[in-house]
């Protein structure tokens, strides 16, 4: 969703899958916000499948996500979320901010 000639982006989930996958491979999933066809999932699909630390990449449309199966020894999730905005999207961030006993705490908001 573009705002102010802005696009904006966010991360759903990175979770290691051990049973799954081998240790060497982790997935993401990322909220991406700004793609308005199949051609902008595309160019978020290609500019992820186009790095050498990306195993595999799958862009929803509709859902506005990509699964993004990598390796962590390579790749941090700030290199996907910087790859998908230079891109020209963004990668959501589901976070909130919340005031407990006094101090502040960052804690992922609840689907």
């Amino acid at each position: 969703m573009r705002e102010g000639g802005q696009v904006r982006a966010g991360i759903l989930s990175a979770q290691s899958e051990e049973s799954i996958m081998p240790e060497q491979k982790r997935r993401a999933e990322l909220k991406i916000s700004g793609m308005h066809c199949a051609s902008c999932a595309l160019n978020v699909e290609r500019a992820l499948q186009g790095r050498d630390d990306v195993y595999d990449a799958r862009v929803n449309l509709a859902n506005e996500t990509a699964v993004v199966e990598y390796d962590p020894a390579k790749a941090t999730l700030a290199d996907l979320e910087r790859t998908v905005t230079n891109a020209g999207y963004e990668v959501v961030r589901n976070e909130v901010t919340v005031r407990i006993g006094g101090g502040w705490s960052a804690r992922p908001v609840p689907r």
